[in-house]
């Protein structure tokens, strides 16, 4: 049954409106049977073996098919023209229209990472080691109000790092590999032993000498600050620490621009 409308003809099966009926009429024959379920479909199919439809009937059929078809190539040829889009991560860090750090990422690790570990010490004394480093990360990844940290992590990068470091033309963005952040992480540990040794320590060592709780305190203390008291690798510390930064920091890209990125 046709429904006249106010613009011209409704579709009953799909609702889809046609100011012509020529192209109402046409549209109406492949819908109606694309609106049957599988098994109508083929229960038609046998049954216009012996009534075949009219040369009109096959004529509007053809080319709503047709005008369907064009749709798809067309619809196709979008999603590949996306797929095109996709550009290289690094590059987009590295293009002017991302904001850049204020400092490199050494000069990060050396003037915010390492004057925060004294006020680190007491989680490592109270717990370990790798607790001190998630937490060293932590606190200085929160109070990062600008939200402009020289490293990046990105959801569909599971993992991997970006490091904003300084060369010979300035500063640019770089992936760092495992064993490089490691090395850092191993610095950074060191870095606690020595800020162990300035503020407990040598504060405490007469009490040391002379008192046996304090030298109990000394080698429990000490122990933890080397990682002595987790039964771990360094490699498992570092992966654990590695794991949490990348969690605190990465970003859906999708939802800061609309590319996809390689």
């Amino acid at each position: 049954m046709d429904i006249k409308t106010d613009y011209g003809y409704q579709c009953c099966f799909c609702k889809r409106e046609y100011k012509e009926k020529f192209n109402y009429d046409r549209h109406k024959v492949c819908c109606e049977f694309l609106s049957k379920t599988r098994r109508e479909q083929l229960n038609e199919m046998d049954h216009q073996i012996e009534k075949l439809p009219t040369q009109k009937e096959m004529y509007m059929l053809i080319q709503e098919l047709a005008l369907r078809n064009e749709k798809l190539e067309k619809e196709l040829a979008k999603l590949k023209h996306v797929q095109k889009q996709k550009i290289n991560l690094l590059e987009w860090l590295n293009s002017t229209n991302t904001s850049k750090p204020k400092i490199g990422f050494m000069d990060w690790i050396l003037q915010v990472v390492y004057p925060e570990i004294k006020n680190i010490l007491e989680t490592v004394y109270e717990t370990t080691l790798t607790n001190g480093l998630i937490r060293l990360f932590d606190n200085i990844i929160e109070n990062d109000e600008s939200n402009t940290i020289p490293i990046r992590g990105f959801e569909n990068k599971s993992n991997v790092f970006y490091i904003y470091i300084k060369n010979t033309n300035g500063f640019e963005w770089k992936i760092i590999s495992n064993d490089e952040f490691n090395r850092i992480l191993y610095k950074i540990c060191h870095q606690f032993v020595v800020e162990f040794k300035n503020n407990w320590f040598i504060p405490n060592e007469s009490k040391i000498d002379n008192d046996e709780k304090y030298k109990d305190m000394y080698i429990d203390y000490y122990q933890r600050i080397l990682g002595g008291n987790e039964r771990i690798s360094d490699e498992t510390r570092y992966q654990k620490v590695r794991n949490f930064i990348y969690t605190k920091i990465k970003k859906n890209i999708k939802s800061i621009t609309e590319y996809d990125f390689a």
